[in-house]
């Protein structure tokens, strides 16, 4: 996170440590900016660690705030493998896909978000 008065400073808005394992989807199409929805996919085999496998809502305020939404629970074989979750805009409902577990299809599900 950058503030524009001071554009050289940076601190992290999430900070995972030394855990490069994950990748991730950012999704900041909700009209409260306050947060974004990210989700967590490891591409190499599963290993566990914070936030692993998970979709998130993290403030962009850099408090590190986070609220945990869900387990995706899809098994990365290639790109469309990943959940890549988005959330609507008023903020209320997230979609994301998953292949849970071996299933060997993928399949679309929904999140309802507590206001």
């Amino acid at each position: 996170m950058r503030k524009l008065a001071s554009p050289h400073q940076h601190s992290p808005v999430l900070d995972l440590g030394q855990d490069w394992a994950q990748d991730f989807h950012v999704s900041a199409l909700a009209r409260d900016q306050s947060r974004v929805l990210i989700s967590l996919y490891q591409a190499a085999a599963h290993v566990d660690g914070l936030f692993h496998s998970e979709i998130i809502q993290l403030a962009t305020d850099g408090s590190q705030a986070v609220r945990r939404l869900a387990h995706h629970h899809s098994v990365y074989g290639d790109y469309f493998d990943s959940p890549r979750a988005n959330i609507s805009r008023e903020g209320c409902f997230v979609a994301f896909t998953s292949t849970w577990g071996q299933s060997g299809r993928r399949d679309v599900f929904m999140l309802d978000l507590p206001k």
